[in-house]
């Protein structure tokens, strides 16, 4: 085989694909709770493909990483698939130590009970404990998603795919809460809306896009401020973005002002005196609100 031909059993997101696959099986298995069989469903798929999300990343460093003993490494063995590939142990020790990926000790933890369970389950009689069983799923299900957003794994189709996992896991509570727990405090200091997809408190403005953390998806900033706003909705002062900027209600009946685009906003803000543009405001009232192209204005005239 010609060493530039790049075999598609290497292909990391041919790999990546069937992990998703893997994880949305899973997902629906979840969602139709069905008991111990859908709950073994799930254990099963997901077993699966938590090692498939590792292998990929390994793949997308080089291909030789997926084969259990590197030396062996070999493109006819990878393309005609007759080789052993990295157990999931040594997968996480190689993210660490070559592809500098470091995985909390915790949630390895997790992941590997649940690969116990899942291997009990696939040669032995396994009894499983719901409340257990449950929780690992979701903490296994949790990593996956995480993973694949902090090692840049989602490409457009993926993103689909991960929306999808999430959307048949919003009834599973368990999930949910380490989900949320999650978000809320990666995206700790930014704008957490509920999503109107997915009815979750997962819908982040961060300056770069608006998109549901939860469900992954994409929201256009303006069609939001039209529908949270409580009675007016302009131009951004901060980021300039046109109709974005909406007086919103929140915490008892208290409102404040939120761009939708940049995730900027609070209560000291009023229309310019001046020219009506929205800015922010020195006085409480917002009635000696002027912006500072109306403030600068007089300025150069002396």
């Amino acid at each position: 085989m010609n060493p530039d031909e790049r075999p598609s059993s290497d292909d990391p997101q041919n790999l990546l694909d069937n992990a998703l696959d893997s994880l949305l099986s899973a997902a629906e298995a979840v969602r139709r709770d069905e008991g111990p069989r859908s709950l073994k469903e799930a254990v099963l798929h997901l077993g699966n493909g938590v090692e498939l999300l590792v292998k990929a990343r390994l793949a997308r460093e080089h291909w030789s990483l997926i084969f259990s003993n590197i030396d062996q490494a070999n493109y006819d063995k990878l393309a005609d698939g007759e080789f052993t590939s990295v157990d999931f142990p040594k997968a996480v020790a190689r993210l660490e130590q070559i592809v500098r990926v470091p995985i909390d000790k915790s949630i390895i933890s997790h992941v590997d009970n649940l690969r116990k369970l899942r291997n009990r389950l696939a040669h032995f009689t396994a009894e499983l404990d719901p409340v257990q069983t449950k929780s690992l799923v979701a903490k296994s299900m949790n990593f996956c998603v995480e993973f694949c957003e902090q090692q840049d794994m989602v490409s457009s189709n993926a993103t689909g795919k991960i929306g999808e996992i999430q959307v048949n896991l919003t009834g599973f509570q368990e999930f949910i809460d380490d989900r949320m727990e999650s978000i809320a405090e990666e995206w700790k200091g930014a704008l957490i809306w509920e999503c109107p997809g997915c009815w979750q408190e997962a819908l982040v403005s961060d300056g770069d896009e608006v998109e549901c953390k939860f469900c992954k998806r994409k929201f256009d900033p303006r069609e939001l401020a039209s529908g949270n706003s409580e009675s007016e909705v302009g131009d951004c002062p901060e980021c300039g973005e046109h109709s974005t900027f909406a007086l919103v209600l929140y915490n008892n009946n208290r409102t404040r002002w939120v761009c939708f685009s940049c995730g900027q906003g609070g209560e000291n803000y009023g229309r310019c005196v001046r020219c009506d543009r929205m800015t922010y405001s020195l006085g409480h009232d917002g009635s000696t609100a002027i912006c500072d192209s109306c403030w600068s204005y007089p300025m150069d005239q002396r």
